[in-house]
């Protein structure tokens, strides 16, 4: 996923510095492509998003978790963007932990020193595990483009 920061200014919206950064620095003389790989909007808008709605950008999305894949594609939020139900990963099946917060799937297992170390993490205990094929990147890209 492309993700910069401008340098510190009046702009305080970090989407908006961003957006910015891309424009002034980047200039981009064609559409840009993102690769989101882990999609699932957890903590708002993605940084990219002033880029989609200008139009001046598209996006391929993976977000193994289906519910949170099929949330994406239905709202349809953008035209410019495709989501793809995959983990990325070595192309062999892996265990997708999957946390009471959405935002926490991960093929890796779950630290539990760093679960322990505060009280939003302890309650974010593994609860779903799902055997998962991991998808090599460069065969859905060739797949996808």
């Amino acid at each position: 996923m492309f993700c910069c920061f401008a340098s510190p200014g009046a702009v305080t919206d970090i989407h908006e510095r961003d957006y910015i950064y891309a424009m002034e620095y980047l200039n981009p003389e064609r559409k840009t492509r993102f690769v989101d790989i882990g999609s699932n909007p957890c903590d708002g808008s993605p940084h990219y998003e002033k880029m989609l709605q200008s139009g001046i950008a598209d996006v391929i999305g993976f977000e193994p978790q289906k519910d949170v894949c099929k949330k994406l594609i239905s709202e349809g939020k953008y035209n410019n963007c495709v989501y793809l139900p995959y983990a990325i990963g070595d192309g062999n099946t892996h265990i997708l932990n999957q946390y009471k917060y959405s935002g926490l799937a991960s093929l890796f297992p779950p630290d539990i020193a760093t679960f322990n170390l505060s009280h939003i993490y302890r309650e974010q205990r593994s609860w779903e595990i799902i055997k998962k094929q991991a998808s090599k990147l460069n065969g859905l890209m060739t797949s996808t483009t």
